[in-house]
């Protein structure tokens, strides 16, 4: 699956028939959002737009997400409501016959309108762009993607504990992000390299300037990236006590982690409580993913930096000669 938004399922054939104007909201039922694997900012940006959707057309809408990556035989319940509130409706019936969201709202989260997670290339999901409008995500979030409150009290007791004193965020995933256009990035910005560790350092050492008794608040999935950056900055580095591995991607069973045994709960809870605390920093060094894009939503006035920004104008080049060329030898 790429990088782009969960897959919603698909419509079912016979949606509720139309009610009159005049029919109580009491009878009115709601919507279904059913949302398959990917990781937690994949779901959240796809929830976040088609929920924003849906309510501009005064529709309420129950969230599912059955086949979660973080479904864990331990816990009871679905995925979503491990981390979230339900985002309009505590509606408890069965699911089945309501109307699929993806029927309403068709094509959108590959969408260049994308609240979150907008496509460079309409329908192309490897073209991932950062939001353009920051304070309508944060609207959007505050409204509906609202963590449960256990969550939110583990984000306060660690800033609490480790980060009482301001910090420079840091997310910077590990080799195995290919998502997205993240490969092609890379290879723009420092060929042969599978992290460009010298740009994230270069703005992180940017902005430490700019708050010298900062703290850099490091977050990977990738524990030889987490090495590689105490390394670089020592004693300032703090790190969330999250599952990791050396290579990454834990959640999508990666190859690299064949025989490994993670729990799903906690690699979900993890990155949640990684993504609220980057969100709180002074400053935020980032790529291209959507847990990125999440932070910068969450908090759309904090000053960021965007490690691939001098090479997007080349990338959308390469993009666009890559498109002609499929155009092309599609006509035959």
């Amino acid at each position: 699956m790429t990088d782009g938004v969960p897959e919603t399922t698909q419509a079912v054939a016979t949606p509720a028939s139309p009610k009159p104007d005049d029919t109580p909201d009491t009878e009115k039922l709601p919507i279904r959002l059913v949302m398959t694997k990917g990781g937690m900012f994949r779901a959240v940006s796809t929830a976040g737009h088609l929920l924003h959707l849906a309510e501009q057309d005064g529709h309420d809408v129950v969230v599912r997400w059955p086949e979660s990556v973080y479904k864990d035989p331990e816990m009871r319940g679905d995925p979503w409501e491990y981390f979230f509130e339900p985002p309009m409706t505590d509606y408890a019936g069965p699911i089945g016959k309501l109307t699929g969201i993806n029927s309403l709202y068709p094509g959108t989260v590959t969408s260049t309108e994308h609240i979150f997670s907008p496509r460079i290339f309409r329908g192309i999901a490897e073209s991932q762009d950062l939001p353009k409008d920051r304070h309508l995500g944060h609207s959007i979030l505050t409204k509906f993607i609202r963590p449960k409150a256990y969550v939110r009290a583990m984000a306060d007791d660690f800033q609490t504990a480790f980060l009482n004193r301001p910090f420079v965020g840091l997310h910077l995933r590990g080799p195995g992000r290919l998502h997205g256009g993240a490969d092609v990035m890379r290879d723009l910005l420092q060929p042969g390299e599978p992290i460009p560790y010298k740009f994230y350092f270069k703005a992180v050492r940017r902005a430490l300037r700019q708050n010298r008794r900062a703290l850099v608040f490091a977050c990977s999935d990738s524990q030889d990236v987490i090495d590689r950056v105490r390394r670089e900055f020592g004693k300032r580095v703090v790190t969330y006590p999250s599952t990791r591995s050396r290579f990454g991607e834990m959640h999508e069973s990666h190859p690299e982690n064949e025989g490994a045994v993670y729990s799903p709960f906690k690699l979900g809870l993890d990155v949640l409580v990684e993504a609220m605390l980057l969100a709180r920093a002074r400053h935020f060094v980032h790529g291209n993913s959507n847990v990125s894009n999440y932070v910068l939503c969450a908090a759309p006035d904090m000053p960021s930096t965007f490690v691939y920004e001098p090479i997007m104008g080349k990338y959308k080049e390469r993009m666009r000669a890559e498109l002609a060329q499929q155009k092309q030898a599609a006509k035959g």
